[in-house]
């Protein structure tokens, strides 16, 4: 019951290629705000910095909550198919039954 493993190869392998994706746009803002805070006056260097790593986490959260409800709405389908097929299979035998 439940999906086709190769339905659950292809969630497996987009939710991999999602994190990939979400590593890789954070850890590129980050590289972004270090090299843009190499040029500001020390007086600002600190509020900047902290700014621009906050921003840099924002590919990271929109990412993580794309993933989740994904997964949910994954994890739901699979519930509900699970369960139409086992409705079809009791209507079947009780078709075929005595």
């Amino acid at each position: 019951m439940g999906c086709e493993p190769i339905r659950l190869r292809f969630i497996w392998v987009t939710s991999f290629a999602l994190l990939a994706v979400m590593a890789h746009s954070t850890w590129t803002c980050v590289v972004a705000v270090f090299q843009f805070v190499r040029s500001v006056p020390q007086t600002t260097f600190q509020s900047m910095l902290m700014t621009g790593l906050m921003e840099s986490t924002r590919p990271a959260t929109l990412g993580g909550a794309l993933l989740s409800l994904a997964l949910i709405i994954v994890s739901i389908g699979t519930y509900r198919s699970g369960r139409r097929e086992l409705r079809a299979l009791q209507q079947a035998g009780s078709a075929t039954g005595p």
